[in-house]
């Protein structure tokens, strides 16, 4: 074995365990898999003042009642409808609408409860980008 102070450069791994810090015993994890959604665009398009939608679904059949959330990185650019519920084994697509409030970029984040471990706590941080054009303002357009 080289796994010495004086050898710790050839050791893989050692330095690491010895120099940055103590060495743990690493504690049993249990992984609880949590379904996802499925959204085929990540960036929508929408004109100054109007709205644009995207569809979304959740990614495996659900046996509990899923309410699927949304929020706006920024609502001073973007809102969002606020959920779209799935029935217990539904996977039908829904139709999600956003509004441009005013000219930038935000994200859309997506956020599941149910009942059930399947979907409850699911939770998609910026899932989709939101591109809200200047477009042209009635108020500066002159007509002759």
């Amino acid at each position: 074995g080289c796994c010495t102070p004086t050898c710790a450069t050839t050791c893989a791994g050692y330095g690491e365990a010895v120099y940055f810090g103590l060495v743990m015993p690493i504690p049993r994890v249990t992984v609880v898999s949590h379904a996802g959604f499925i959204a085929p665009i990540t960036t929508i398009y929408i004109q100054r003042l109007s709205s644009g939608t995207f569809e979304m679904n959740i990614d495996q059949l659900n046996t509990h009642d899923v309410t699927v959330y949304f929020t706006s990185s920024d609502t001073n650019i973007a809102t969002v409808q606020e959920l779209v519920f799935f029935n217990s084994e539904e996977n039908i697509p829904k139709t999600v609408t956003v509004f441009n409030v005013n000219p930038g970029t935000a994200t859309i984040s997506f956020r599941a409860e149910s009942v059930g471990t399947d979907f409850g706590g699911a939770l998609a941080v910026g899932a989709i980008t939101v591109s809200c054009e200047q477009g042209f303002g009635l108020s500066s357009l002159l007509v002759h």
